[in-house]
């Protein structure tokens, strides 16, 4: 807010000087030439950018290829000074509202088509779809040769639908760029890319027919075929467009692409194959192996291809990230550490970078550097994370009030404040088992600020599920089916809580069943099927879910769920057995040391 009232007021005062001479500048005309008055008062380089897409080179004044309109010196009265003075300082300070209508009356006024474009842009940029056309048209009509002219009046054209009035305007431009020795088709699809239209197809397929069929049409053709989803006429102008030239690698990627979105994943092996025979040292192709690989969860392979496309292209970040990327994902710590630390010389990825080596740190249980990595991470959308992360390894390393000391500075640091910064808060307090108070004070801080977030409400129900307040849990867990109906982990957490506490477990096993029918393979709620089930007085059909969901995920609590039920069934060296096993993997878990001393008390 701070910067648009900055803004107006500084216009405001440019506004009133203008006024101010107006009445000095009303009573005599005044011959000048238009360059002049633009370059002192804007500079030539103001850009008004909205809908532009292809760059603009002039084309030889000598051989125009649509006959221009004869120039006339301009001469402005005060009237008209002052409309274009007022019109270039708008637009300069965002007041196009005000702007606009100066522009238009100049460029019916002036044969000049510097006063239409901006008309034509502005129009466009606000949407103003009739001013738009009717600006663009006067545009095109004062600047016949000029390509962004004919684009923009093509591309309004397309918008309302009118394909027959586009297709002229299209072929214009597609002309214009190729007696520039550029690629006119390939532009104008490039131009009309974002419009998903069908009269932009139809625009396309009608131009492309007054010119050769070589394999650059038939790649743009491809292209064109591909933005529209039309994947089997797109297959077949890219195949057309290979057989015109074997080497049109662009059209083999891209035809690589459409036989994977149309899972033929093993003819685009074989397409990309035969392009990399030919061109064994094409980097697009190699990544388009790669990534073609990755589609088909061949990872190790997928790594290897990857690894050529970075040797054949060292510098470029974008292969080295795709590397690091899949080296991180594969757990091949010491290459993703080497990709890494090269992209932490990369601006972009400079950051990002810094991220994922703290958390290989992490992985490789080198807290101290993790730390370190974690702080270096600078402002941007992996701070947050890194901050977050960072909280945790110092828990960890039980310098729990740092951490909370972290997240306390990154909360007053950020705004909004995402939900996940008071979660983490909330349980790291929990873990140091701060005050109740606090803790529901911070819950509720940020349900204020996020107050259908699923995380926190379903966070703050467990919490709660550990005092006496039945009802506040209840509550609770209700909203969070209310937003959010039949969510496995809130029927999951609503019925666990109840078993817990050992109240109303025939409610809590139909949450339960409920869950597990919408998530038969989270081993959360496998294992509350198996803990209610036992807790209903059936050991023997409990123990089958608590087996299934120690299968899929081993875990402390789950593993002292079961060494209780062999214990309840009699098979006691069997709980002994297993019990055995379990605290050697979780020594420090407290249920599991809980149900060790109840059973084999020392």
């Amino acid at each position: 807010m701070q910067v648009w009232h900055k803004l107006f007021s500084s216009s405001t005062l440019v506004f009133k000087a203008i006024h101010a001479a107006r009445r000095k500048l009303i009573s005599y005309s005044i011959a000048v030439k238009l360059i002049p008055i633009f370059s002192v008062v804007l500079g030539a380089s103001y850009l008004l950018s909205a809908c532009q897409s292809v760059p603009e080179k002039t084309v030889a004044e000598e051989k125009p290829l649509f006959a221009e309109p004869e120039r006339v010196e301009l001469v402005f009265n005060g009237e008209t000074l002052y409309d274009a003075l007022v019109a270039e300082v708008g637009a300069r300070q965002g007041f196009f509202d005000e702007s606009l209508p100066k522009y238009q009356t100049l460029s019916t006024t002036f044969d000049e088509p510097h006063f239409a474009e901006r008309a034509a842009r502005i129009a466009t940029f606000k949407s103003r779809w009739p001013e738009a056309l009717s600006s663009a048209k006067r545009w095109v009509e004062l600047a016949p040769n000029h390509v962004q002219a004919r684009q923009l009046l093509g591309t309004l054209h397309v918008r309302e639908g009118n394909a027959e009035l586009a297709v002229p305007q299209f072929d214009a431009m597609v002309k214009l760029l190729n007696a520039k020795q550029e690629d006119g088709l390939l532009a104008m699809v490039a131009a009309l890319n974002g419009e998903k239209d069908a009269a932009a197809l139809q625009v396309i397929s009608t131009v492309a027919k007054n010119y050769p069929a070589t394999s650059a049409a038939s790649y743009a053709l491809g292209l064109a075929h591909v933005s529209h989803r039309e994947y089997q006429a797109a297959e077949n102008f890219l195949q057309q467009a290979i057989e015109q030239d074997p080497d049109a690698n662009d059209a083999r990627v891209l035809l690589v692409r459409v036989l994977g979105a149309t899972d033929r994943k093993q003819q685009a092996e074989m397409i990309v194959k035969a392009g990399l025979k030919r061109d064994a040292n094409n980097v697009s192709l190699q990544l388009s192996y790669a990534r073609l690989l990755i589609s088909q969860e061949r990872f190790d392979e997928s790594l290897d291809a990857f690894g050529k496309a970075h040797e054949m292209a060292p510098g470029r970040a974008d292969v080295t990230y795709a590397y690091a990327m899949l080296a991180t994902q594969e757990s091949k710590w010491s290459l993703a550490q080497t990709l890494w630390q090269t992209l932490r010389n990369d601006r972009k990825h400079q950051h990002e970078a810094t991220f994922f080596l703290a958390q290989i740190e992490e992985q490789l249980n080198n807290d101290e550097l993790a730390a370190g990595l974690y702080r270096a991470v600078g402002e941007g959308e992996h701070q947050t994370d890194a901050l977050l992360r960072l909280s945790v390894v110092l828990l960890r390393q039980e310098k729990g009030d740092e951490a909370l000391k972290v997240l306390a500075e990154l909360r007053q640091k950020i705004s909004p404040v995402p939900a996940r910064l008071f979660n983490a808060e909330a349980q790291i307090m929990r873990q140091l088992n701060k005050a109740d108070d606090e803790i529901e004070a911070v819950y509720l801080q940020g349900l204020e600020q996020h107050p259908t977030n699923k995380d926190l409400l379903f966070n703050y129900g467990l919490f709660i599920s550990d005092s006496d307040d039945v009802e506040k849990m209840d509550r609770t867990f209700k909203k969070l089916l209310d937003l959010y109906p039949g969510d496995p982990d809130a029927l999951n957490g609503w019925g666990y809580s109840l078993v817990v506490k050992g109240i109303r477990l025939q409610e809590a096993r139909t949450y339960i069943e409920e869950a597990v029918k919408k998530s038969p393979d989270n081993p959360a709620i496998v294992d509350s099927m198996g803990w209610v089930t036992y807790k209903l007085g059936d050991p023997e059909a409990a123990l089958p879910w608590l087996e299934k969901a120690y299968k899929i995920a081993a875990d402390g609590e789950i593993g002292a769920h079961i060494v209780e039920v062999l214990a309840e069934l009699g098979r006691l060296d069997e709980a002994k057995t297993f019990y055995a096993k379990v605290v050697a993997e979780f020594p420090d878990h407290e249920q599991v040391k809980a149900i060790g001393q109840k059973l084999w008390p020392q």
